[in-house]
């Protein structure tokens, strides 16, 4: 009898879309995320990104600067909700510098500076949360009522969930 070997099925690499006015930090968020396995759709402005969400690129994470030329990141989440270009699990999260950001309430906002190794544990947390969220019975919330899925290593301006360890994926010492 010939031996079957078992290969594990492929899943595929999460989607982000990164969405930041400074190339510098765009570069250096892309370069994060794909050395942590993400599959990265970038865009230097809320138009770019509507355009990209248009285009029916499958997004599984949307993270926006919020200050930027044009249009604000609250803006363009709003916008990208009007238009069905996110689906309901869609995580969102807008790191920026501004201590008061407007923000639907179900958005994470992060505080720049934000280490790497924080920002992609919370991406991390918040995949997680939506996919509990899209496997829950139609309106029962999943366990975690966090949809930032922020962890200790940094702090979202709404919420800290206690209890939580950083991700090892890319202990960067820098700072977006």
């Amino acid at each position: 009898m010939a031996r079957r070997l078992m290969t594990p099925l492929r899943t595929r690499a999460p989607s982000i879309l990164i969405v930041e006015d400074q190339l510098d930090a765009l570069d250096f968020l892309c370069e994060c995320f794909e050395d942590a396995g993400y599959v990265i759709h970038r865009a230097e402005s809320g138009s770019e990104a509507l355009r990209i969400l248009r285009s029916g690129e499958r997004i599984d994470v949307l993270i926006t600067d919020y200050s930027m030329p044009g249009m604000t990141g609250t803006a363009l989440i709003h916008q990208a909700r009007h238009e069905q270009l996110l689906r309901d699990t869609t995580p969102v999260l807008i790191c920026t510098a501004y201590p008061n950001v407007p923000a639907p309430a179900d958005v994470a906002v992060l505080r720049k500076p934000v280490r790497p190794a924080a920002l992609i544990a919370s991406v991390e947390g918040a995949l997680a949360f939506a996919a509990r969220r899209a496997e829950s019975p139609a309106g029962e919330p999943p366990e975690s009522a966090d949809p930032s899925g922020q962890c200790e290593a940094g702090q979202t301006e709404r919420t800290r969930t206690p209890g939580k360890k950083a991700s090892p994926a890319r202990a960067a010492t820098s700072d977006v």
